[in-house]
């Protein structure tokens, strides 16, 4: 039987990363997601605020 070889894993290497590199990566993907949570919790907020006002400019139907 012809077993298929996977294509990736000639790109594996054996180096490994050094660790001030490593330490940079983390330190930039960390930045990214703590601005990615300023962003959401202020966008969340202000979607909010909008609703509200929008609901209150609404007429509403009163019997």
């Amino acid at each position: 039987m012809n077993e298929k070889t996977n294509p990736f894993k000639a790109l594996d290497s054996d180096v490994g990363c050094p660790p001030d590199l490593k330490s940079d990566l983390t330190a930039e993907i960390d930045l990214m997601r703590n601005v990615l949570m300023v962003v959401d919790t202020y966008t969340h907020n202000t979607v909010a605020v909008l609703t509200a006002f929008v609901n209150g400019l609404s007429p509403t139907d009163q019997a």
